[in-house]
């Protein structure tokens, strides 16, 4: 793999990570532009979110700290990856297996799907 796809799924990783921080999670204007306009998650309990909801329900949430692992990218096309990891379950969250579809608008990434399975 060349440097150039290194450093993008570098970047990729880092962009999860900041949407799993409490401070981000509260920060409207950070997932306005970390999430697509037409962003859709498929929750664990089977509801479809789309943007405007998840913004809301994250502004609202009790925030909580996960760790990420087995971090993986595989591209769909230059500009789309898709993105797998595993959560570790602690007290407040499940273990779980999570999906993401990033896309670059521009010159930035945004996530436009993103999907969490409960091991």
């Amino acid at each position: 793999m060349n440097m150039n796809l290194q450093e993008i799924e570098k970047n990729l990783y880092t962009l999860e990570q900041k949407l799993q921080l409490p401070n981000i999670r509260k920060n409207q204007a950070e997932l306005d532009c970390l999430l697509a306009d037409d962003f859709v998650e498929f929750g664990s309990s089977g509801r479809i979110w789309n943007k405007k909801e998840i913004i809301e329900g994250l502004l609202n949430e009790t925030s909580y700290v996960i760790t990420m692992e087995d971090f993986n990218v595989k591209w769909l096309g230059a500009d789309v990856a898709l993105v797998t990891y595993q959560v570790v379950g602690t007290s407040k969250v499940s273990a779980s297996l999570r999906s993401s579809i990033w896309k670059k608008n521009e010159n930035f990434w945004q996530m436009i799907f993103h999907q969490g399975t409960k091991t």
